[in-house]
């Protein structure tokens, strides 16, 4: 299969933050179905669902860094405690058509080495998707550059769905979270035949600031028209083996 076979799915999307999320599960079921696949960082809340698996005869595997995450999974299927940035198991060396992971790689120490963890995994024509933020988004900056001990109270309080015991906040580093030639040719240089980035504009932060809402909607649309990578929200990041 070739680069613009795999890749399409990709390239027709609306480049809003909302299509971004929306279409990500339906995006990861075409790309999963019939295959043997990785979900990086699934923690207690996989992606699918048992019916799901059974549905589009997903091979699935879930990954998370922290073995207690995995055991509050609601779901039995095989796991892996292991972080993808380090050594991971000599079963998971080739094994996998498609890995995928959904607001993990910020939380990644070392980029270029999970890539590369990435490739070791996939089998030849693989491809791996990574769903991640772009650092040069204010709210990303802003989650950079304050101390966890005042960032973490303020998600809390700001995001009803997120408690320390279910959906906890982990340290983002943004390593490679950026989109540019650069980033993608040190990704490439991993172990893939081609990387692509795919940006996407605007951000959900805005909407509780009816104010700075409308600014945020004529600038997200006007970055969006000129497709300013730079100061794109998210980015699919994928690559193919």
């Amino acid at each position: 299969m070739d680069e613009n076979s795999q890749f399409g799915a990709f390239l027709d999307l609306e480049r809003t933050s909302q299509a971004a999320f929306g279409e990500y599960k339906r995006i990861v079921l075409e790309k999963s179905a019939r295959k043997t696949v990785l979900e990086v960082g699934a923690g207690r809340q996989p992606l699918f669902k048992p019916d799901e698996l059974r549905q589009y005869d997903i091979d699935y595997v879930a990954n998370d860094i922290s073995q207690v995450e995995l055991d509050a999974m609601p779901v039995e299927v095989p796991k892996y405690a292991f972080d993808a940035s380090a050594d991971v198991p000599d079963e998971c060396v080739g094994r996998f058509d498609f890995i995928f992971s959904k607001m993990v790689q910020e939380h990644i120490r070392n980029t270029p080495r999970y890539y590369r963890n990435l490739s070791r995994m996939l089998k030849p024509g693989g491809l791996a998707l990574n769903f991640h933020p772009v650092l040069y988004a204010v709210p990303f900056i802003i989650n950079r550059l304050m101390p966890e001990t005042l960032s973490d109270p303020l998600l809390y309080m700001m995001r009803k769905d997120r408690t320390r015991e279910r959906n906890p906040k982990f340290p983002a580093l943004y390593d490679h979270c950026v989109i540019s030639e650069k980033v993608r040719a040190n990704l490439k240089a991993q172990g893939f035949r081609e990387v692509l980035q795919v940006p996407f504009y605007g951000h959900g932060y805005y909407k509780m600031f009816p104010g700075i809402r409308t600014v945020h909607a004529k600038v997200t649309s006007a970055l969006r028209r000129r497709d300013f990578t730079p100061l794109a929200s998210f980015s699919y990041t994928v690559a193919i083996k």
